[in-house]
């Protein structure tokens, strides 16, 4: 999950993730240089979860290349993207899960 400057939404976003019914998740959060308190609210729940993991880009690299580094750090056999404003659904892992495990 990218994110900058989201310190009003990010708790929304986070709890919508961390509440999802398929739980064997790594959840990539990666600051994109942020100027709020976003990176310090990242920095507790990764206290909190031992699923999260957080990253800090040091300036701002923009969308693409902050997605490129987390495709590149995660260690999942799939990836689902999320944007740091948005809420999912509680089973949206499960059934993104059952949906490509039954092709």
């Amino acid at each position: 999950m990218p994110c900058f400057n989201v310190e009003e939404y990010i708790d929304a976003s986070l709890n919508s993730i961390l509440d999802q019914t398929y739980r064997n998740l790594d959840i990539l959060l990666i600051d994109d240089g942020s100027s709020d308190r976003t990176y310090e609210i990242l920095k507790s729940y990764e206290k909190k979860d031992s699923r999260v993991r957080v990253f800090l880009n040091k300036e701002n690299l923009g969308l693409i290349r902050t997605l490129n580094f987390g495709i590149e750090n995660s260690k999942g056999e799939y990836i689902a993207r999320m944007d740091a404003d948005d809420i999912s659904e509680l089973n949206r892992i499960e059934v993104l899960y059952d949906e490509i495990r039954n092709e």
